[in-house]
């Protein structure tokens, strides 16, 4: 609460900035929650012993696409911080 609450603070005094910041801290909650979605399907041994392998391999493949895209918007959230 308190990071937003700096958030929204830093949007109304650096304006754009500060609004590209608070759309990118939204993104990373929203990626976060899917990782942690994903992980625990993939941590769930009935789904594991249920799954078809396919559905599996998917669910690892939308993990590893949603910590990249985190990745990225940890970097952008870096980069803007500093400017």
């Amino acid at each position: 609460a308190k990071a937003v609450a700096y958030l929204a603070n830093c949007a109304g005094r650096y304006g754009m900035v500060g609004g590209q910041i608070m759309d990118l801290e939204g993104e990373k909650k929203k990626l976060e929650g899917e990782i942690k979605r994903v992980e625990g399907k993939l941590n769930n041994p009935g789904f594991m012993a249920k799954a078809p392998e396919k559905l599996v391999n998917e669910e690892r493949e939308k993990g590893d696409k949603y910590r990249a895209m985190l990745d990225k918007v940890l970097e952008s959230i870096k980069s803007i911080s500093e400017m």
